[in-house]
């Protein structure tokens, strides 16, 4: 049996781009995939380009990239997206797609 590892592709820049190919490999944005030990691209072994590459974590759970252009298109001008650029402003990190509720006790939190 080939010895694999496991790379989650962390995302890039561009806040749509939720699949890449890299060699024979396909990474979907955030889900781990099984990169085989032995497969090299270019001459140089996976494991030493994906694990050098501040895009992918290794064998953990990492968090994925979130752009602050990945809003929503629908949630420009809306409380949401004020809520999160004032929480965004005082240095707090607002990742997934929380309520407006949830992102008004943060805030309140912060005042507190």
């Amino acid at each position: 049996m080939a010895k694999t590892f496991t790379a989650t592709w962390l995302g890039d820049e561009d806040p749509y781009r939720q699949v890449i190919y890299e060699g024979s490999v396909r990474f979907i944005k955030g889900e781990p995939t099984k990169v085989p030990e032995d497969l090299a691209f270019n001459g140089i072994p996976w494991s030493r380009k994906i694990r050098n590459n501040p895009m992918f974590a290794v064998d953990e759970k990492a968090d994925v990239i979130e752009s602050e252009e990945a809003e929503q298109p629908e949630e420009s001008g809306t409380e949401r997206a004020a809520l999160k650029a004032e929480l965004r402003a005082r240095g707090e990190d607002v990742k997934g797609n929380p309520s407006v509720e949830t992102l008004r006790n943060r805030l309140a939190a912060l005042d507190a």
